[in-house]
């Protein structure tokens, strides 16, 4: 279930990585930054993306990615979502599971919110912003985009369209949502995936098109959930993998970079 191994954190010479803290709802909140290491920042700054993790948190495997995207040209934002709960051993799936079942979706979009504030307050931004998520994350993806209109890029892998969640309004799901997605998004899933039927991503597909509105959605036949490997050459799943994040970070390039 989603990304219980993780890799050992590996930092490229060409990109800064930091933890730092964010002031989120309440609570300093730890996040992990990684940034293009440059001598000045380009004209216009970088775009900012924030990573948002499944429920076992902001691992290794989700620093590295933050690296990945810095080394791509973004500034990235591991938040710690899960500072109020504790932490969880990776693959202890039982615990993960009982954790998320004490998050507040609500504080979540707060602290999200607070990420991103403190992120466009910084000298290297670009002004323009995006964010990334996995199964939990990926839903958060789907949801935040619908209420924050500083988002202009979302990118989504194998989060549930059909997931309630609990927001101070009420308990909604993405795809009751989608009026109100104001966001480019592109999303990704594989047509095993035992947790989202690929029934539900068809629907999302039919109801993003028939809003109007901007995406791409790509379905790996046989894929199962939490297939991607990031960096992979060779192995399971190492060419959709490749081909996914290809077009992840082509899709943010044209959505996020200086348009000036």
């Amino acid at each position: 279930m989603c990304h219980p191994i993780a890799p050992t954190l590996e930092v490229p010479e060409n990109v800064a990585f930091d933890q730092i803290s964010i002031q989120g709802n309440e609570i300093a909140l730890p996040t992990y930054l990684a940034r293009p290491r440059d001598d000045k920042y380009p004209k216009g700054g970088h775009a900012v993306i924030v990573v948002i993790s499944d429920f076992y948190g902001a691992s290794p495997y989700y620093q590295n990615m933050a690296c990945h995207l810095a080394q791509a040209g973004f500034v990235a934002a591991v938040p710690d979502l899960f500072v109020r709960q504790g932490p969880v051993t990776l693959g202890d799936a039982a615990a993960a599971t009982a954790r998320v079942q004490q998050l507040d979706p609500q504080t979540v979009m707060e602290d999200l919110q607070a990420t991103l504030s403190w992120l466009e307050g910084q000298p290297y931004s670009n002004g323009r912003a995006g964010c990334i998520g996995f199964c939990m994350g990926g839903t958060y993806c789907m949801l935040w985009p619908t209420y924050d209109s500083r988002i202009n890029a979302t990118a989504v892998y194998y989060g549930f369209p059909h997931g309630e969640t609990r927001l101070a309004g009420g308990t909604v799901t993405a795809l009751q949502r989608l009026d109100h997605l104001q966001a480019p998004l592109v999303g990704f899933w594989g047509t095993n995936d035992g947790g989202v039927p690929i029934e539900r991503v068809e629907e999302l597909r039919a109801g993003l098109a028939a809003r109007g509105k901007q995406f791409e959605i790509t379905t790996y036949p046989g894929l199962p959930h939490g297939f991607m490997r990031i960096g992979a050459t060779q192995g399971q799943y190492a060419s959709e993998s490749q081909d996914a994040w290809s077009r992840t970070l082509a899709f943010f390039h044209h959505h996020l970079d200086d348009l000036s």
